[in-house]
């Protein structure tokens, strides 16, 4: 049987005495690998502890850990989360990455100006403790019983004016960092509550949707419409590394040596060389004479495809330093399961993603290398490879013309399985794009 991965929610009120989990004889249990991602913090009240989701993992808080891929942190305290200075406290010891303070709903007994200074209070409290991350301003998300309850209806659009009013004056006065999320995204009616109050799993689904949207804008994690165009991270049986120990080896590496080089890639720049090192190198010398005066680190994976590059790139991989230099290599293992016009889409798409973080790096999107069987559809794909570099200014580099004969087919003396270079092959390749990186 193959490999699979679970995540086991906890109930959300109740505690837990006791639990059993079967699994078929010989099964072997291996706990998967802790991200060391900042959290997405939620502080708020019954609604963000997960009040009245059918099932624990059905509260808005769990899907949208599963929607974004971000470690979320539910902070909700049923009856309570009303931004009281002790709690903020607490909750700043937290290096997140994003605050949301959602605590509308059980601060409706405020009056507008007395809510609005306690909202002001919250955020420069916050924003004392840790200036640069971002706090989004939750809505309260409205009462269904609202139009045939005057009371109701104003005591949630008094504490949405409040709101309002607080996020504009700390606009005014320069808050960076600040984001508000409206009644109208959160989009709740009469079908998605349980008691007018507290959503079901349709309200549920409506926090998580808006909550989405509004955090991948909030981090420029934008995502597409098409496969290549979404993020995601790759575990497959047959790797022979942990795909995602190598991620956290790689933000470690890059913060410890603060390389000019980012080589980006898929198993054929993984297994050459460098750091952090592979269980396979195929071409030390070549990368030594070649690859590493440019003082470089090796971010390949082997079987990476263009999605799974987003991901690293949305994760971290990209932050907290400033190569000169950024070389990207990935599409050949798109080309079995892609169009031609998928995998230019998705190489847009990640393209913008590393200009966006690193505006001032000198980018070189190479071609896709030959393979056997695939040259002369690799020509093709790589004209509309040089265009969109050509859209884009970013300079665009062939140098996998190195591994074709006379005949326009691949040298098969350079490779070792008609997809991976050997030794010979690595040094064709290195005195290639040592040319093209000088430049």
């Amino acid at each position: 049987m193959a490999n699979r991965e679970y995540t086991l929610y906890f109930p959300l009120y109740n505690s837990v005495s006791w639990m059993e989990i079967s699994v078929p004889e010989k099964s072997e249990l291996e706990p998967l690998h802790v991200r060391n991602d900042k959290p997405i913090v939620i502080y708020g009240t019954s609604i963000a502890q997960g009040g009245c989701a059918t099932r624990p993992g059905l509260a808005w808080t769990n899907i949208l850990d599963r929607k974004i891929d971000h470690p979320v942190l539910n902070l909700g305290f049923s009856g309570n989360g009303r931004l009281e200075p002790e709690v903020l406290d607490l909750v700043a010891e937290i290096d997140a990455k994003v605050y949301v303070l959602d605590c509308l709903p059980n601060l409706t007994n405020l009056s507008k100006d007395e809510l609005k200074k306690k909202i002001i209070a919250a955020v420069q409290q916050l924003k004392s403790k840790r200036t640069n991350v971002p706090i989004l301003l939750t809505a309260h998300d409205g009462y269904t019983g609202g139009e045939i309850s005057p009371d109701k209806k104003a005591s949630y659009t008094n504490a949405n004016l409040a709101l309002q009013e607080a996020y504009d004056t700390l606009i005014s006065i320069k808050t960076e960092g600040l984001y508000l999320l409206s009644y109208e995204a959160i989009h709740q009616d009469i079908e998605s509550m349980v008691d007018g109050v507290h959503p079901n799993d349709i309200g549920m689904m409506n926090y998580a949707i808006a909550y989405e949207k509004i955090l991948r804008t909030i981090l420029n994690e934008p995502v597409g419409s098409i496969v290549t165009q979404i993020p995601i991270t790759q575990r497959r049986d047959f790797n022979s590394y942990d795909w995602e120990k190598r991620h956290e080896e790689i933000i470690a590496f890059n913060k410890q040596q603060h390389p000019d080089l980012f080589m980006i890639g898929n198993s054929i720049t993984h297994y050459w060389a460098g750091n952090p090192a592979a269980k396979i190198a195929r071409g030390e010398d070549s990368w030594t004479e070649f690859i590493a005066p440019f003082n470089p680190v090796n971010m390949a994976y082997g079987w990476d495809r263009i999605e799974n590059v987003l991901w690293r790139v949305y994760h971290g991989e990209l932050d907290g330093i400033s190569p000169k230099k950024i070389f990207i290599n990935i599409g050949t293992n798109n080309l079995t399961l892609n169009t031609d016009e998928e995998i230019v889409a998705g190489l847009s798409f990640l393209l913008d993603a590393i200009r966006q973080r690193q505006p001032k790096a000198t980018i070189y999107l190479s071609g896709i290398y030959p393979r056997r069987k695939m040259e002369e559809r690799v020509v093709i794909i790589n004209r509309k490879i040089q265009q969109l570099a050509k859209a884009k200014q970013i300079r665009f580099i062939n140098p996998g013309v190195v591994f074709l004969n006379d005949k326009k087919l691949l040298d098969e003396s350079l490779f070792s399985d008609g997809l991976h270079p050997n030794n010979i092959g690595y040094k064709k390749l290195g005195a290639v794009l040592k040319k093209n990186l000088s430049e």
